[in-house]
């Protein structure tokens, strides 16, 4: 379940990027391109509290 105030390095995608079990992979331009509703859904998923 997320949480309304994760710890270091979990509360975001380019914060859990630095971690080395994490990789985005793929056409970047395309995720830059929708970067902003990527973070408004994760921002989403901690406000309303669903199961990530």
């Amino acid at each position: 379940m997320s949480q309304k105030h994760p710890p270091p390095f979990f509360h975001g995608m380019w914060a859990a990027s630095v971690r080395e079990d994490l990789r985005i992979e793929g056409d970047i331009t395309v995720l830059m391109q929708n970067l902003r509703n990527f973070t408004a859904q994760f921002e989403l998923l901690r406000q309303v509290g669903v199961p990530v």
